[in-house]
């Protein structure tokens, strides 16, 4: 069996152009190797740090990872895309043409014995309530639905001004010291998972849980690394910026 890749808040799309080439190609890089060894791909949500499909109409971002990621479900490697609180409105375009399995809620997964929650980590903070309602309003169908009878360019312009404000309060918030997270990631161990893979908070985290298993936070592309977790012969890879790659 091949291994599992986790990558989580790329945010493709948020940074001068000189700093998201260089980014592109570490992902680039790390896509290769995906295609070597792996065998799936879960991407934890934002990918793009902003994602908007029209009927005829995407956003040209990240064009040389989109390109990548249909070169690794043309060779039969499973990319399962999870909507983040950025790319929400992935879309058809992704898993029709770029081939990518797509999915709105969080993922449970067992891999050969091992088993693993895979979240994007929005709306758990317990003083996200004010987002958590937000969240239901503009993720709605109907909400979508308006959206789109905007022109491309003025929905594209709006989009990427609300995501740059909701990165900006999720890099500025300490999520680790959030109780209600903390609590919702221990009831989540005592169910039997080995891992809980999460991203959204931006902050790099391995950590032994009171209820059984590890629980592991992707931290974030942003900061000039490239995170990323890789399970394969029956043990957790993690690699952070600035770290030498950890086993767990």
């Amino acid at each position: 069996m091949g291994a599992l890749y986790f990558i989580s808040d790329v945010h493709l799309g948020a940074l001068p152009a000189a700093e998201e080439s260089a980014r592109e190609s570490r992902l680039l890089d790390l896509l290769e190797q995906v295609g070597t060894d792996g065998e799936r791909l879960y991407i934890l949500g934002d990918l793009f740090d902003f994602w908007f499909e029209y009927s005829h109409v995407v956003p040209t971002t990240g064009l040389r990872i989109l390109n990548a990621l249909r070169d690794l479900t043309a060779q039969g490697i499973e990319v399962h895309y999870l909507a983040g609180n950025h790319d929400f409105a992935i879309g058809s375009f992704i898993s029709d043409t770029i081939g990518c399995r797509i999915h709105r809620e969080p993922i449970d997964v067992e891999w050969n014995g091992t088993r693993f929650h895979l979240h994007h980590g929005d709306g758990l903070a317990g003083k996200d309530t004010a987002y958590r309602l937000m969240t239901r309003v503009i993720r709605s169908r109907a909400a979508i639905w308006l959206w789109r009878l905007l022109p491309p360019a003025l929905g594209f312009a709006i989009a990427n001004r609300v995501s740059g404000t909701s990165r900006h309060y999720t890099t500025g918030k300490n999520f680790g010291s959030d109780e209600r997270t903390h609590s919702q990631i221990e009831a989540l161990a005592a169910r039997g998972y080995d891992y809980i893979v999460m991203g959204h908070s931006h902050v790099a985290e391995e950590s032994r849980l009171e209820g059984g298993g590890t629980y592991i936070n992707l931290g974030s592309w942003l900061g000039g690394g490239a995170p990323c977790a890789r399970f394969g012969e029956g043990r957790m890879e993690l690699t952070w910026p600035g770290d030498r790659p950890l086993t767990i």
